[in-house]
């Protein structure tokens, strides 16, 4: 385990971002019912927003990509609902570390976060910092990703193209080529 995570009994302590993590998972269940579930425990207990999920992947691992205790490679709800429709959340594999939206009425784990100590101090700003700059992180990941596949696709384009302009100057070529059963016409001298 990384020396990242303190374990006290059914908590475990992020000592990166100060977050307290329930150490067992629950589900799978929908999102309304993740939401209900993180209601009905107290205690400041709360589903974590699609950030300090995503805080949790570790992009050097894989099956899980996560160093968190055990963590079982599968998708997690976060409270954040996806800005496009009200009909989704965001969602975290921990398979891969994929960050996706989802329909809420699909059901998935949860493991529900709180701030350790209660209300956050000034102490706090670095740990809020490193999720943001984890989530900004996983954002540039997303854009380096969709311009490598965008750059692939405009690659096949230009061979086509290019394939296309070869076979268009092959028959240029074809028509441009005297006929040999054509007479050549000859320059009578005066």
């Amino acid at each position: 385990m990384s020396e990242r995570y303190e374990i006290s009994g059914d908590v475990v302590h992020d000592t990166t971002t100060g977050l307290e993590w329930q150490r067992e998972h629950s589900g799978p269940m929908t999102w309304q019912q993740a939401m209900d579930y993180a209601a009905s425990i107290g205690d400041g207990w709360r589903l974590p927003t699609a950030e300090e999920l995503v805080a949790l992947i570790d992009f050097t691992h894989y099956e899980p990509a996560s160093e968190f205790p055990a963590t079982p490679s599968s998708y997690f709800w976060s409270s954040s609902s996806y800005a496009g429709s009200a009909s989704y959340a965001w969602i975290v594999h921990f398979y891969s570390g994929l960050v996706n939206y989802y329909g809420k009425p699909y059901t998935y784990y949860v493991r529900c976060v709180r701030r350790r100590g209660g209300a956050l101090g000034p102490s706090d700003l670095g740990r809020l910092d490193a999720i943001n700059d984890c989530a900004d992180l996983r954002a540039a990941h997303r854009r380096a990703h969709d311009a490598a596949a965008a750059l692939s696709r405009i690659r096949g384009d230009l061979a086509a193209a290019e394939q296309a302009v070869r076979e268009v100057l092959s028959q240029v070529e074809v028509a441009l080529t005297p006929d040999d059963a054509a007479p050549e016409a000859k320059e009578e001298k005066p």
